[in-house]
């Protein structure tokens, strides 16, 4: 996967191209996600070149303006007594520090599945699925990852964030330029202004075959008040549990990017400059050690010595294949109920 991001309204694209080599197996050790072992023999990978890195989803300066902006929104969420605020400490020479309040499962997502498809359903599958028809049981397939994911059933840190999912509904639309959908494009503009359904709480998907060797792409929510038709996530409709796109069928390019559409950055963004002050650089997330570049295998290592902690490989944050993916942190829990506090209610 690789992400690509305007300056000044984030959206995330994620690519798709030959690995250099087959990723090594999980090892025994760790705590493993019940999927496919970790071996890929597709030809997609989530970056267009293993080794190489897009080097943040948005610039430094950016990430700051929106965090800033994130504890102005809850404090004055705090100021007309919204008890899903809390305010720890301050004084005259420190600020407080204020976080959202969201018990685990506390928050249902609606979510508006879009099956994008060049031609009307034949009831042949060797021709209807090339054709972007993906059957309803893989939709609710990938509400189920969704589900599992965000409530941490796969193993590792095993957080169990505030959000679940359910499907609200889903719709099929016969439309061969949008099938074949670019990033960016007039397309997905006139698109999602015709699919879009809900509201800035709700999570619209729209699958399709997406060009350039795209996985899937997603907005930030700090970009809805600006762009509010452009909100959701895009996604390669073979990436779906149990899809054709080997090494990358298990439903995380729709999990990773649901975490993007939540408020998380990779958890490379800044390489290892996060290491001196994690909370306040890199991915803005504390307990996720620094990475010096993206890890596209499973293989483990620690690219940023002075960094507490191995890299995070297994991270859905990361770009390693969906069967490495199964597990987000408290810390990123505790970013996602914040955006969501601040952006989506």
């Amino acid at each position: 996967m690789k992400l690509w991001a305007a300056p000044l309204v984030p959206v995330l694209a994620l690519t798709a191209a030959m690995l250099a080599a087959a990723p090594a197996a999980q090892t025994a050790s760790a705590p493993l996600k019940v999927r496919d072992t970790c071996i890929d023999t597709s030809v997609l990978a989530r970056a267009s070149a293993p080794g190489s890195s897009d080097g943040a989803d948005v610039s430094a300066v950016e990430a700051a303006r929106i965090d800033r902006e994130v504890k102005a929104k809850l404090l004055g969420r705090k100021a007309v007594g919204d008890k899903r605020v809390r305010v720890v400490g301050g004084s005259s020479t420190s600020a407080p520090m204020v976080a959202a309040v969201l018990p685990p499962g506390s928050i249902t997502i609606n979510v508006y599945f879009h099956r994008i498809v060049k031609a009307a359903a034949t009831g042949k599958p060797a021709t209807d699925y090339p054709n972007g028809h993906v059957p309803d049981s893989q939709i609710a397939a990938q509400v189920d990852v969704l589900n599992k994911s965000y409530a941490g059933q796969y193993g590792g840190l095993a957080t169990a964030t505030p959000f679940k999912f359910v499907l609200a509904g889903t719709d099929t639309t016969v439309n061969s330029k949008w099938f074949a959908l670019g990033y960016g494009s007039s397309n997905e503009t006139a698109m999602k202004k015709a699919l879009r359904k809900g509201t800035k709480a709700d999570l619209n998907l729209y699958s399709a075959k997406l060009s350039n060797n795209l996985l899937g792409w997603a907005t930030f929510p700090s970009s809805y008040a600006g762009k509010p038709l452009n909100d959701g996530v895009v996604l390669l409709y073979s990436s779906l549990p149990g899809g054709t796109a080997g090494g990358y069928n298990e439903g995380d390019t729709v999990t990773h990017e649901a975490g993007h559409w939540l408020g998380l950055y990779h958890t490379f963004q800044g390489g290892c400059g996060g290491d001196s002050a994690p909370a306040t650089s890199g991915d803005l997330v504390a307990d996720t050690p620094a990475e010096a570049s993206p890890q596209y295998s499973c293989a483990e290592r620690d690219s940023c010595s002075t960094s507490v902690g191995t890299d995070p490989v297994h991270n859905f944050m990361d770009y390693t294949p969906d069967s490495c993916m199964y597990e987000l942190t408290p810390g990123q829990s505790q970013r996602m109920a914040d955006q969501w506090v601040a952006y989506r209610t």
